[in-house]
């Protein structure tokens, strides 16, 4: 089963801002809550898409030696934090045999085996980058040269076409000037630019939940291969 995205749940608040915007002046001072929201929902999204991939992987039930080098590694570093922490607790050994097992049978092939990664963005870490290391993860190098927005529509940074890695990380800078600075950001920002920042976000994540779609569907056809 695809994993549906619906637009509704991660953005009725940015567009209900949105349209207040539109309807007072006054109002564009919700500016700096739209582009905190929309980021948000950004991420909060990405982090919840890769944990559904987590899920759809191992109901697939594939053997070790068909599994990326990328996800062997990412599950292996979850589970030696996993140990890390009960070997500091004496009275822990037999779960920490346990938990030492789980390391060796991912590297072992022919294996089949649940994996267990950390798909959450890091304390304090926000933009492009993280989220390309989110993915990288679970094997998908590159997202974002992966994501095609179809629609024609200019850049926020030039009149060139989209560049999304910019995108990202300019959102992600108003995002942080508005949280840490309390920038003002509707002396800067026209609402056209502002729903083109909640519409991009909306595609972003269409693309993203295609991507994540097609890498489920590629992991079970080396099922049958």
């Amino acid at each position: 089963m695809n994993i549906i995205y619906e637009r509704t749940e991660y953005f009725s608040q940015a567009d209900f801002l949105y349209e207040l915007c539109c309807e007072e002046n006054d109002n564009r001072e919700l500016l700096n809550l739209i582009i905190i929201d929309v980021v948000t929902s950004l991420e909060v999204y990405v982090e919840r898409l890769l944990k559904q991939f987590v899920k759809s992987f191992n109901r697939i039930g594939l053997k070790t030696c068909k599994l990326h080098p990328k996800i062997r590694l990412e599950h292996s570093k979850k589970v030696i934090k996993q140990l890390n922490e009960l070997l500091n607790h004496g009275h822990k050994n037999e779960e920490s045999s346990t938990v030492l097992k789980k390391v060796s049978s991912i590297w072992s092939d022919g294996n089949e085996i649940s994996i267990d990664i950390d798909v959450k963005y890091p304390r304090g870490k926000h933009g492009e980058v993280q989220l390309i290391k989110l993915f990288q993860k679970i094997g998908v190098d590159n997202v974002l040269s992966r994501i095609n927005i179809s629609s024609e529509a200019p850049s926020l940074l030039d009149n060139s076409s989209t560049d999304i890695s910019s995108f990202i990380r300019e959102i992600t800078e108003k995002r942080n000037l508005a949280i840490h600075e309390g920038a003002p950001l509707h002396n800067h920002l026209s609402l056209v630019n502002v729903k083109r920042y909640i519409d991009l976000t909306d595609e972003i994540l269409q693309e993203l939940t295609r991507i994540i779609n097609d890498e489920i569907q590629y992991h079970k056809n080396k099922l049958i291969a």
